[in-house]
């Protein structure tokens, strides 16, 4: 019993450092604070409904949470992980006694926290964007035509410059960590604008109603989370072996044939498509699309799914980094 309370105890100390010493990379914040401005510019780039207002604000924000999340996964694993056993650093954190298995779970961990930080503020940010997007409406006299919520739309803009301009003064008088306090700022006011919208209609009438925001996006949102958490794991058990160069390119490769499984599978042996995440899984934009829901066990079954890729990817990330020499 000791001993697995001292195994889960390192395992989760490894896990506060690494999301503290994440969070204040430059690229981090920078991947970060780019999710959020992408998402806040959609709208004003939207110019069709798709047969649904805001569709096309849903789906590009989603798509950017797996793609730069992705990158997110591997700048951090191949940073944490593969810089510290090259730098020799892994090896101090070793000898406290920190096992090798504690060490890459910890790790995993700490990535995951980054990641879901990112997650947490692109969420937020979608959901308001949603709610700027233009919509055709019978305007009366005038006809059809478009109206859109131009104050919350700066509002939302001003996110990523606001975040930064804060960071500098607390950084420049308090001594704040720059890129950590950045990251901090983005996310209070994301969700404070999101608190917000959820009060007042996009014309600014007080009406308090989670309906002023996309609530429809929080499920598919979720089973994003649930493929980035994939994706971290297969970074993290790359990066024992490999630097920041070829883990980016596999995970990348196994981005695209993941999103695409459903057809190789027709067509591949199982032995060669079972390593694949399959991505179908966890995208499913039009399933809620013109007001439709995700059936009530979907997120249930994603998870179990998860779960197991995770447990396959650390598994055979331990047996990787088991043999691995870090002296």
């Amino acid at each position: 019993m000791n001993k697995l309370r001292n195994i889960f105890g390192a395992t989760v100390a490894v896990a506060k450092t690494t999301a503290t010493e994440l969070l204040g990379q430059p690229v981090i914040m920078l991947l970060i604070l780019c999710g959020i401005l992408l998402i806040a510019m959609v709208p004003l780039l939207h110019f069709h409904e798709f047969g649904e207002a805001g569709r096309l604000c849903r789906d590009s924000a989603l798509a950017y949470q797996l793609v730069i999340g992705t990158l997110i996964a591997v700048v951090a694993s191949s940073s944490s992980i593969h810089s510290e056993i090259t730098n020799g650093t892994a090896l101090a954190a070793l000898g406290k006694p920190v096992s090798r298995e504690a060490f890459l779970c910890g790790k995993w961990l700490g990535v995951i926290s980054v990641t879901t930080r990112f997650w947490f503020c692109t969420l937020a940010t979608e959901m308001v964007a949603w709610r700027i997007s233009p919509r055709f409406v019978d305007l009366g006299e005038k006809g059809m035509g478009m109206i859109t919520d131009s104050i919350t739309q700066s509002l939302l803009l001003l996110v990523p410059p606001l975040a930064l301009a804060v960071s500098g003064i607390l950084h420049n008088r308090k001594g704040y960590r720059f890129c950590k306090t950045a990251v901090t700022v983005a996310t209070i006011a994301t969700f404070s604008l999101l608190l917000i919208c959820t009060l007042f209609t996009n014309r600014w009438l007080y009406s308090p109603k989670f309906a002023n925001v996309d609530i429809a996006v929080i499920p598919v949102s979720i089973l994003i989370l649930l493929a980035l958490m994939t994706y971290s794991a297969i970074a993290s058990a790359l990066s024992t072996r490999l630097n920041t160069a070829p883990v980016l390119i596999i995970s990348l490769i196994l981005l695209a044939l993941g999103l695409s499984y459903d057809s190789i599978s027709v067509h591949l042996p199982t032995y060669l498509t079972l390593p694949i995440p399959n991505l179908q899984s966890f995208w499913m934009c039009d399933a809620v699309a013109n007001g439709q829901s995700l059936p009530d066990n979907y997120l249930l079954f994603a998870l179990l799914y998860t779960v197991s890729c995770i447990g396959a990817a650390l598994g055979i990330g331990i047996l990787l980094f088991r043999d691995r020499d870090i002296g």
